[in-house]
């Protein structure tokens, strides 16, 4: 005879009405088990990546805490990547798989576009995509000029109203008297904005935030990011002149170039040659 348990929930196996509650227990203590279990999967997170492993060398580093970067000498022509064995990956998504790479300073390029949205230099904002590579060459930014007296719930009526279609990005700036929008309201209302912060991010070059931009934004023309993984350079020409600031970008990514600028007599005013 075995006895199971202490006190006056112990049983012996002797009679059979015991075996079976100890079969039903059984059962049920396996099916709490695995009610456990499936709960925990479900509330796992997605494909975990565990492993990029290149053609030649060695496994690629994922970056963890201090985790050494990993250099290879030679460009892999073939990379394979290992997901956790629970991972239940859809053949139809796998071109969402995309391999970005950095310049020499270890940056990923974005998209983006300057400008002094028609202030004469008070102030100037980069436009930049959140996400890095040619993804972010779709966006645009469209400005439109509106007199009102108030904004959305709870903010000034100089705050910009924002709206995302697709991949562009609306902003409805107040051109009443005493609200009109700053470039300190665009900036914080891109900024608090998920959803546009989600796609752009602004941030002030040069001048002053308080420059009022509503009077002189572009209505006429649709800003567009562009310049992802492109060479460029910006130079004021030795014009001594600030506000003044000349950019030059490849028009094909990856591709770096030069640009030689010479001056010589043309005889009067003329367009450069």
């Amino acid at each position: 005879m075995t006895t199971v348990g202490f006190g006056s929930g112990s049983f012996s196996s002797n009679n059979p009405r015991n075996t079976r509650e100890i079969r039903r227990k059984k059962q049920l203590v396996r099916s709490s088990l695995l009610e456990s279990l499936e709960a925990r999967h479900l509330m796992a997170a997605g494909p975990q990546l565990i492993g990029v492993q290149p053609n030649e060398g060695s496994l690629i580093s994922l970056g963890s805490s201090g985790a050494t970067a990993t250099v290879l000498n030679v460009s892999p022509r073939e990379i394979v990547l290992r997901f956790d064995d629970t991972a239940a990956l859809d053949a139809n998504t796998l071109t969402g798989i995309q391999v970005k790479r950095s310049g020499s300073d270890g940056i990923l390029e974005s998209a983006y576009v300057s400008t002094d949205l028609g202030t004469n230099g008070q102030v100037v904002l980069d436009f930049s995509a959140s996400l890095p590579g040619q993804q972010g060459n779709a966006i645009e930014l469209r400005f439109t000029q509106v007199a009102r007296s108030s904004s959305i719930p709870g903010k000034p009526a100089s705050w910009p109203i924002l709206n995302v279609v697709g991949t562009r990005i609306d902003i409805e700036v107040n051109i009443q008297a005493g609200n009109k929008t700053t470039a300190a309201d665009l900036i914080r209302a891109m900024t608090e904005d998920t959803q546009v912060a989600s796609k752009v991010l602004v941030k002030r070059l040069r001048g002053l935030e308080s420059a009022v931009i509503a009077d002189t934004v572009p209505t006429d023309r649709t800003l567009k990011l562009q310049g992802a993984d492109s060479a460029r350079v910006s130079s004021n020409l030795n014009s001594g002149n600030n506000a003044l600031q000349v950019e030059f970008l490849s028009s094909r990514p990856g591709q770096s170039g030069r640009v030689e600028i010479v001056s010589r007599d043309f005889g009067g005013q003329a367009p450069p040659s």
